[in-house]
């Protein structure tokens, strides 16, 4: 559930690039969202299709001590064909 991987952010930092992909099902074409509070933060998402892996370097995204940060992974077709690994790295700077 998502609860289990929203995690705290123990000081204010500003998320600047996310890289995610998965590569282990070339049917996938997943949405990735950075998500901020419990919400889709709209300026930092990317869509990786067919395993090729996605990045958003583009917006920002402004935390504050104890916001807390993770990422929304969605099929969107649907067109996984099974059970998928994903990861993604998140590159930010601290005020």
């Amino acid at each position: 559930t998502e609860g289990a991987v929203n995690y705290p952010v123990a000081e204010g930092l500003v998320v600047k690039k996310i890289f995610c992909g998965q590569y282990a099902d070339p049917s996938c074409t997943l949405e990735f969202t950075l998500r901020k509070n419990g919400a889709d933060a709209a300026t930092m998402q990317c869509t990786d299709t067919n395993g090729a892996g996605c990045s958003d370097q583009a917006g920002t995204v402004t935390f504050a001590a104890g916001d807390t940060i993770a990422i929304k992974a969605r099929d969107t077709a649907p067109s996984c064909l099974g059970d998928i690994t994903v990861g993604c790295i998140i590159e930010y700077t601290t005020p």
